[in-house]
């Protein structure tokens, strides 16, 4: 059994690599949307902005495109390429079973009817929307196996065809989850030690 904890960051952001640049939203009660950027096949099959229901947060230009929903909470797998030179991808390689990682996202406080609950930042800040306890770890030649990319057909990097030699996918256990409140770590004054 594992014991270690990690975080990465998912979802848009405000950084000019992200697409669309934006950030997710935090309401008053605590739920909040998280928006997945936009995935870089089209022609793949795959959930657009509409079919998630996000057509009330993104631009209209982006209702028909196909997204990188990943990580993903029905089957609980997150797919990333490990041959980034980013120390925070370097660390998910650390990663056994039984470890917990963590995802990190970028909220936009959203006014509504109900009171703000007090630990719901104004303007916005950087929340845990979700956790996986790592089940299973899978790298790229284990993608091969149909037997492994069934049970991994969620994966927005499966489902895209994109499954490049660094690629590595962590399935969750059962225990995992996405959280209906997100929980804040930070605000907009103190974010990070690295910019998201």
């Amino acid at each position: 059994m594992g014991g270690k904890a990690y975080a990465i960051y998912v979802g848009t952001s405000m950084s000019r690599n992200s697409v669309p640049r934006m950030r997710g939203y935090i309401f008053p009660s605590g739920e909040y949307v998280f928006i997945p950027q936009v995935s870089s096949n089209q022609f793949a099959p795959g959930p657009t902005y509409r079919d998630l229901g996000l057509d009330d947060y993104v631009h209209p230009s982006y209702y028909g495109l196909k997204v990188h929903y990943d990580p993903e909470f029905e089957t609980f797998t997150y797919g990333e390429y490990v041959g980034k030179a980013d120390p925070c991808i370097k660390n998910l390689l650390r990663l056994e079973p039984g470890d917990y990682l963590f995802f990190v996202t970028s909220l936009q406080f959203s006014p509504g009817p109900c009171r703000r609950k007090w630990w719901v930042k104004l303007e916005w800040a950087y929340y845990i929307i979700g956790y996986f306890e790592i089940e299973e770890i899978f790298n790229h030649k284990e993608l091969s196996i149909a037997a492994v990319r069934h049970k991994l057909r969620n994966n927005a990097h499966i489902i895209a065809g994109n499954t490049r030699s660094d690629l590595v996918i962590w399935k969750g256990s059962k225990r995992s989850a996405k959280f209906e409140y997100a929980v804040p770590i930070s605000d907009k004054n103190v974010p990070t030690s690295y910019s998201l």
